[in-house]
């Protein structure tokens, strides 16, 4: 890969394992290391699958991981049109220049067969560019090399770089979901709540998680594929991402830290809260211990459930209702509050049933001028003249 500036054709280039965006973006840094950690306004490249995924007239739809990176070193980048080497005459003649004078070099060859590691290579390559080409005559002019006027005009105007960034192989847009967790490679990371039904973009490396909104960090978490061994789950989430009633909820969960602790305080409590919470519990022992987490959520949220309403017979009646009649995913706090609900209405209809059967009676409307028939008529009192 060979890399020039346009004014003093100075030249870097690199060895590359293959025609990748990983590797073109490992030299690219490599090349802003060698200049003393600078790097110009911007970059203007050829079309390679490696940096542009597709290039029509003015529409140019760069590779994102590519412009990611050139983003974080805080360099643009524009392309050549297709099949126009004019556009970009001046790498060019860098190209023939390292194949010429540097790549059908005998002794650079053997200097070769004596080192085994890429970045050996790369120096080496480097070092024969700057004596076969960067130094020698440019223009017939033997004073005013490309490094002379690289040194004296082009490398002022170069931006100091603080950070080289990493490399991100994998970069996804996503809608946040109602959960507000997205997942990635079988496990699920949690976004703040308030980015619900928003498209985000999450970069993924080695060892972290990080999910930018419109270019901004708005979470991060340590990478864990699938299930979490320690603690048992396949979810990370922060408190701080949460709802308030979803904190409330975490709260709960860590008074119940083992499934004893939620049998005992069901068991005080109720006989169908215990029954639900004993069959909910053992059926997520059967299935997995990843299920352990959201059970346990489940008992304590039935449990408050149970305290904070004041018909407790029938919630009760609807925790054995839920696991007597229901599919074992239908065990939560959802299903016993909807048959709750149900046998509330259903109370409240057999009251009025018993109401109407009382004989009450009925109000009737009397418009004026209406009597009963059985009734004296009323008769108007005669008023005194004044």
């Amino acid at each position: 890969m060979v890399l020039s500036f346009p004014a003093s054709y100075y030249t870097y280039g690199g060895f590359v394992t293959s025609q990748s965006t990983a590797e073109t973006c490992r030299v690219i840094g490599e090349a802003v290391k060698y200049f003393g950690n600078l790097a110009p306004d911007l970059l203007y490249c050829d079309n390679a699958a490696a940096m542009v995924t597709s290039h029509k007239g003015t529409s140019i739809v760069f590779n994102k991981n590519f412009l990611h990176f050139m983003t974080g070193l805080g360099v643009a980048v524009d392309a050549a049109p297709p099949r126009c080497p004019q556009h970009k005459s001046c790498v060019e003649e860098s190209v023939k220049l390292v194949e010429k004078r540097v790549g059908k070099n005998e002794l650079f060859i053997r200097g070769l067969a004596d080192v085994r590691t890429l970045s050996a290579h790369n120096v080496i390559l480097q070092d024969y560019i700057e004596r076969e080409i960067n130094k020698k005559e440019f223009r017939k002019d033997a004073v005013k090399t490309r490094e002379f006027l690289f040194i004296t005009y082009e490398k002022p105007k170069l931006n100091r770089v603080r950070h080289i960034p990493e490399y991100i192989d994998d970069i996804r847009s996503m809608c946040v979901p109602g959960s507000y967790h997205l997942s990635v490679n079988e496990h699920w990371y949690s976004v703040p709540y308030q980015y619900i039904k928003s498209y985000v973009d999450v970069f993924v490396t080695n060892d972290r998680i990080t999910v930018k909104y419109r270019g901004a960090v708005i979470a991060e978490h340590q990478r864990c594929d699938g299930m979490d061994q320690l603690r048992g789950t396949n979810k990370t989430t922060l408190l701080e991402h949460m709802p308030h009633v979803h904190k409330k909820s975490v709260a709960r969960s860590v008074r119940f830290d083992s499934e004893e602790s939620v049998l005992e305080c069901a068991k005080a409590l109720d006989e169908g809260v215990y029954i639900f919470c004993q069959n909910r519990l053992r059926f997520a022992q059967n299935d997995g211990v990843k299920y352990l987490a959201n059970a346990k959520s489940s008992c304590g949220a039935v449990i408050d459930f149970y305290n904070a309403e004041l018909n407790k017979s029938l919630v009760s009646e609807a925790c054995r209702y839920v696991i007597s009649s229901l599919e074992p995913r239908y065990w939560n706090k959802q299903s016993v509050v909807e048959q709750y609900r149900h046998l509330i209405q259903l109370e409240q209809e057999r009251k009025n049933s018993q109401n109407s059967s009382a004989g009450r009676p009925k109000l009737v409307k009397v418009e004026p001028g209406d009597y009963y028939s059985n009734e004296t008529p009323q008769v108007e009192p005669e008023l005194p003249e004044l």
